[in-house]
């Protein structure tokens, strides 16, 4: 299945501390995250690139099939497009090394957050999505979520 690469804001240079609300698909959409040793294996990765790339992360959620993450940069020269590029790059060998196969579908969706946009209520949302999609009742319960505010703002 082709997939088209998301387009990018015209006029925005996606420099600076900007937070992101970003969604990567695995490819074919498989279920890539239903087992903890590529899950810890894509989720350590995040962490190390956020920290090597000066991006804090704020809230992550690996679902069976697809990763939502709040990301906002910690100084004017953060660069989001570069950060994102060497994420996946991370991420994706680490799967291949556990997994044996691709990780991501080509491409990624991400949401500048505005300055009006409240960034505890868009954490909620990121893991709320267990709860959403009836995996767990609790995000407590699911094992691939967390959320620097801690999980009971759901």
């Amino acid at each position: 299945m082709t997939h088209r690469r998301p387009p990018r804001l015209k006029g925005f240079d996606y420099l600076g501390p900007h937070r992101y609300l970003v969604t990567c698909c695995t490819l074919d959409r498989h279920d890539a995250f239903v087992k903890d040793e590529p899950a810890l294996a894509v989720g350590s990765e995040i962490l190390r690139t956020c920290n090597d790339r000066d991006f804090e992360e704020i809230a992550l959620v690996l679902m069976p099939d697809h990763a939502h993450a709040l990301v906002e940069g910690r100084t004017e020269v953060s660069a989001f497009i570069p950060f994102m590029t060497i994420l996946r790059q991370r991420t994706a060998v680490a799967y291949r090394r556990v997994a044996g196969r691709r990780l991501w579908q080509d491409g990624y969706y991400e949401h500048v957050l505005r300055n009006e946009e409240d960034t505890r209520e868009v954490a909620a949302y990121i893991i709320g999505n267990p709860i959403r999609k009836q995996l767990v009742e609790r995000p407590d319960d699911y094992p691939y979520v967390w959320c620097k505010y801690g999980l009971e703002i759901v």
